[in-house]
């Protein structure tokens, strides 16, 4: 009876665990627990942090799982920037049942052209996907369409909606204002708006 006692009781345990996920930590030369931030995106499963440590990534083109957290370790974007150098998409999400977050970190360097859906979205693509960015700059980034965040859906949950985005620098044309807010975080507003 103790044994089963015993395996019921680590069975709980391991279940609890899972279920309360698993923190990824990432350093800029590939050291900590996965070589690439895709590599921990690969592995990631819902509810899993892949946490950035101060320091400059330079990948593109990574695909978002659903229901995991990709943040800066700082907890403000200057410390933490993922450079798509040009070469692609810097953060992709794409048909994800459940929600991703992505916080404190800043994203530039992406460029995707074409029409729907390869244009959409520089920095980031949302397809039918609902994430919330918060205290990220979002910078230097071209699409045909949505430079900084672009995606089909009008806003509507499920539909490629993105938000809500305290702390975002969006961009304008080739222009980007930053407006300090209370929180820290940066809002862009269009020239003549602030």
């Amino acid at each position: 009876m103790k044994i089963l006692t015993n395996l019921i009781t680590t069975a709980c345990l391991l279940l609890a665990a899972s279920a309360s996920g698993v923190t990824w930590h990432l350093n800029p030369d590939g050291s900590g627990d996965a070589e690439s931030i895709q590599v921990a995106l690969d592995h990631a499963a819902p509810g899993d942090i892949v946490e950035l440590a101060a320091g400059i990534y330079y990948e593109h083109d990574l695909a978002m799982p659903s229901g995991v957290v990709l943040r800066g370790s700082t907890g403000h974007h200057s410390g933490v920037i993922i450079d798509a150098q040009q070469q692609g998409r810097v953060i992709l999400c794409d048909n994800l049942p459940e929600s991703v977050q992505i916080d404190a970190l800043t994203l530039t360097g992406g460029l995707v052209s074409g029409s729907y859906p390869d244009g959409y979205g520089g920095a980031i693509g949302s397809f039918t996907s609902d994430i919330v960015v918060s205290n990220c700059l979002i910078t230097e980034n071209q699409a045909a369409q949505g430079g900084g965040m672009g995606g089909p859906g009008g806003g509507q949950p499920g539909q490629g909606s993105i938000g809500p985005h305290p702390g975002v620098e969006t961009e304008v044309g080739e222009q980007a204002i930053e407006k300090e807010l209370p929180d820290g975080g940066e809002q862009g507003e269009p020239p003549g708006h602030g």
